[in-house]
């Protein structure tokens, strides 16, 4: 196989081109020339924008060239820099025919060109180079500042272009620490990690809240804990009360999340007790920004529904309730009272004997009243794994307006015994 490589190599051919053999450009035929591409990480796009340039440099008639790129479609940064790549062609064309350039290739020719005289000619080349300096950055920045480009393209001030010179050197070094993990930001340590909001907001409205959600309203139930209409009913409340679960954008023009996306990770710590950033890689919001939406969800919901829902049951409540508990078989009920025992998971080993109880492991007891309908009452929470449910009940406030004769009238009997208050 060495031997057949090699063969070739023993007497190499060459071939003569005779240009004046060439027919005129208008029988020239016209010819195609594809690019293909496929992941942005594995094809850099600017090495992808610089071929397009040099294909679109080729000396041949402009109206029969054409240039195509071939893409899988995996990324939209593909679409972007091609966009970029013929806004620098608009000046990178006109300059190379103008001076004759044989070498088409931005990238080689920055890289090898030595300084000429003559200050127009360096003027129109400082130029072109600083707007092929900002390409790589255009990619991600541009679109986000369109002031750098007005100045690019309307400026003839040598000042102006000098600050665009800077803010490229500048985007460079930013670029290099964030390579090296240097990070200089408001919190030093604090790693940021790029979140495609905007694709977790689509992915998450499109499994849940169109009109044929992937998932269905079974699945909502379950995994919400609550089905979508009230769901949405909420999150419309709670919008309208902080603004900071309104969808914005910050002073870079990058949108900001959801209140889809604060509101579902908000229900899935309160539904199931995890951790602030389990739906992190779903959902695509992070762990301090997931606590501060819990903290002001929270505010909210008090603020909103306590003076319908946090309440004692007045007169009208009291009288609804013993007329249903009648009507089901339990005249002079009002509600059914129990207490539940919560695991405390990180019950410090000094307080495990006091709040284990039957359950052989430290748990919190939640004492809580709730009518036919599954409206709580009344809840009281905290005390210790070992008490039972007298122990509780003595503690309670459940009965503390009973016992001091202010509680709501209502009119029952039970064992014979006729009672005035509720």
């Amino acid at each position: 196989m060495w031997l057949l490589d090699q063969a070739y190599r023993w007497r190499p051919i060459t071939r003569t081109v005779f240009l004046e053999r060439l027919p005129e450009d208008k029988h020239l035929p016209a010819i195609d020339v594809f690019i293909c591409t496929v992941d942005p990480k594995k094809e850099p796009t600017f090495e992808d924008m610089n071929t397009v340039i040099s294909a679109m440099t080729l000396d041949y008639p402009p109206e029969k060239l054409h240039v195509y790129v071939s893409d899988d479609g995996g990324s939209s940064l593909t679409l972007y820099g091609m966009k970029e790549a013929w806004e620098f062609a608009r000046s990178w064309l006109p300059f190379c025919r103008k001076h004759g350039f044989k070498n088409p290739c931005p990238k080689a020719y920055f890289s090898s060109v030595e300084e000429e005289d003559g200050t127009e000619f360096m003027a129109e080349r400082r130029r072109v180079q600083i707007f092929h300096l900002l390409l790589p950055y255009t990619l991600i920045v541009m679109a986000r500042h369109p002031v750098m480009k007005i100045i690019l393209n309307d400026s003839d001030s040598d000042d102006e272009l000098e600050m665009v010179t800077i803010c490229a050197i500048e985007m460079n070094k930013l670029n290099s620490e964030e390579s090296s993990g240097v990070r200089h930001g408001s919190i030093q340590g604090h790693s940021v990690f790029f979140r495609n909001r905007v694709q977790g907001h689509e992915r998450l409205y499109r499994d849940y809240f169109v009109e044929l959600p992937i998932y269905p309203p079974n699945l909502f139930r379950r995994r919400f804990r609550m089905n979508r209409t009230l769901f949405l009913c909420i999150l419309f409340m709670v919008e309208n009360y902080d603004p900071y679960f309104v969808q914005t954008k910050n002073a870079t023009g990058i949108t900001g999340l959801s209140s889809l996306q604060k509101m579902t990770a908000t229900i899935r710590m309160l539904a199931y007790g995890v951790a602030a950033d389990v739906v992190d890689d779903y959902v695509g919001i992070g762990e301090s920004t997931t606590i501060e939406s819990l903290k002001r969800f929270v505010r909210a919901i008090v603020a909103i529904f306590s003076n319908e829902y946090l309440r004692s049951p007045n007169n009208d409540d009291i009288a609804r309730l013993l007329a249903m508990g009648t009507n089901r078989g339990f005249p002079g009920m009002l509600g059914s009272i129990d207490c539940m025992h919560w695991k405390w998971k990180n019950c410090p080993t000094a307080w495990k004997g006091m709040y284990s109880g039957h359950v052989y492991e430290p748990t919190i007891i939640l004492e809580a009243v709730a009518s036919y309908d599954l409206w709580i009452w009344h809840a009281f929470f905290g005390l210790p794994g070992s008490y039972n449910d007298i122990n509780v009940l003595e503690r309670s406030s459940v009965f503390a307006l009973l016992s001091k004769g202010r509680a709501p009238l209502g009119n029952f009997s039970v064992n014979e015994n006729d009672y005035t208050m509720g």
